[in-house]
């Protein structure tokens, strides 16, 4: 593969600031622990993102963290961005074993093949990443110090570490802290990874040091997603379909490919059980499939749901994580709507008795806090029929029904029959859902007598056997 953006030392050329042995004794050593090159290889249908290029390493900053759940072009604009800059040193933290000596020895090597000769590392800390030596935080600073004094000016190396979810452990998180305190301005840290890393950013916010970028910052914007849709779907597509896509896909890069292919909603859940859920603990799992019943996460509504009484604290948790939720202010978020799907798939195929139960938790909770419209959804959804149409009666005249859609063909009309407050209720509803002709039907209906045909009405529900989707 051929590197971007950096010139690389070969083999024989041996580790800068060593002294050069024999030729096996080089060899070996690049065998044992070789540097990886720069990706070059952008995916097909990549869509240039210079917004978020122009930002990633702003004059005056020592370290930027790009922290965005899976499947967001973390690595792809991190490739884009390396394609314009003159020394990139990348070290992937995922195809690393071994503790602080193994990772600084890979950032040696990786700073050595950029810088070509001339650079320098400690002496001490190669030796230690061949032997097994601990590499502790003053031969982090060492090295830090050295890359700058081997970087020649105006030249700013940059230093990235991919998947830095993989670095691990007390010891390494501290000598990575002392590296980005020891940073001379002739060098850059780039970190990349799912959720944020276990390091001291509200000090490094607070100094000025850091530059950050997440979920928010690479979602998809329209234009993107249309052009990322045209790009991969297999036969183009029309603007419609493609807006549809753009749509489902709610800025996620991953969900968007996925969805303009073949078997979009079997790819899209495989995706989310294989890749993203991958890792994550068992509790906090099942609090995710539990809790993507419903559209707005509160800490009441998830407690009501969940069982859970820290659900502050994990909606938190999972913001931090990155796995997939859009904050909407005062301590609200939701799930992307890709990811809310697939969850919710998941949950009715493994349990589908939980799901209603949980549909039902749900619904409870909203009659309490007043929203009507979402615990009739709810209580369809889990197959309690007859509790929504009762709401629906019982708060008639106090709320507009709107926002029910599709879920009013799910009554059965059998549950309406003599009972005109129920059908008064029902006919509302449909009207406020813009359905007057059906609407005006069972008003008719009313009038006539039980027996009378419902002209226009929908047709008899059935059920809500099982939870719609867009619940």
């Amino acid at each position: 593969m051929n590197t971007t953006g950096a010139r690389r030392l070969q083999p024989t050329d041996g580790f800068p600031g060593e002294r050069r042995g024999g030729a096996r004794d080089q060899a070996e050593a690049w065998e044992t622990d070789t540097a990886e090159p720069v990706p070059d290889r952008l995916p097909a249908g990549h869509v240039a993102r210079p917004r978020l290029v122009r930002s990633i390493a702003p004059a005056g900053t020592r370290v930027t963290c790009v922290a965005a759940g899976a499947g967001f072009g973390k690595t792809v604009l991190l490739q884009e961005w390396a394609a314009s800059e003159p020394a990139v040193a990348w070290v992937d933290a995922a195809e690393r074993d071994g503790g602080p000596a193994s990772f600084w020895g890979a950032v040696a090597r990786a700073a050595g093949r950029t810088l070509g000769p001339a650079g320098t590392v400690p002496a001490e800390l190669s030796a230690g990443a061949r032997h097994g030596a601990a590499a502790g935080p003053g031969a982090a600073a060492a090295l830090a110090r050295s890359l700058g004094a081997a970087t020649p000016a105006p030249t700013r190396l940059a230093v990235v570490i991919d998947d830095h979810q993989d670095l691990t452990g007390v010891d390494l998180q501290r000598s990575l802290a002392s590296f980005v305190e020891h940073l001379p301005p002739s060098v850059h840290l780039v970190l990349a990874g799912r959720g944020e890393p276990a390091l001291p950013l509200a000090r490094w916010r607070l100094a000025g040091w850091l530059r950050e970028l997440g979920d928010r910052d690479l979602a998809l914007s329209a234009d993107e997603g249309r052009a990322l849709a045209l790009a991969v779907a297999p036969a183009g597509g029309d603007p419609a379909t493609v807006d549809a896509i753009v749509h489902r896909a709610d800025g996620w890069p991953a969900a968007l490919v996925l969805l303009a292919g073949n078997h979009p909603d079997r790819a899209l859940a495989d995706y989310v059980s294989q890749d993203v859920l991958e890792g994550v603990p068992a509790e906090l799992r099942s609090f995710l499939l539990t809790t993507s019943v419903l559209r707005t996460l509160t800490p009441g509504a998830c407690r009501a749901v969940s069982g859970r009484p820290d659900t502050g604290a994990v909606l938190h948790d999972l913001e931090r994580r990155s796995l997939l939720t859009v904050p909407l202010g005062a301590g609200a978020f939701r799930y992307r709507r890709p990811f809310r799907a697939a969850l919710r798939r998941q949950l009715l195929a493994e349990d589908p008795v939980a799901a209603r139960a949980a549909h039902r938790r749900a619904a409870e909770h909203l009659v309490s806090a007043g929203d009507t419209v979402a615990a009739v959804r709810h209580w369809l959804a889990s197959g309690e029929v007859e509790a929504a149409v009762e709401l629906l009666a019982r708060d008639q005249g106090r709320r507009p029904r709107t926002a029910l859609g599709p879920w009013l063909d799910r009554v059965p009309l059998g549950m309406l029959a003599g009972d005109p407050r129920r059908t008064v209720a029902y006919a509302t509803a449909m009207a406020g859902n813009g359905r007057v002709g059906d609407a005006l039907g069972l008003v008719d209906r009313l009038a006539l007598g039980p027996q009378a045909p419902a002209a226009g009405a929908p047709p008899p529900g059935q059920g809500a056997s099982a939870p719609d989707p867009t619940v």
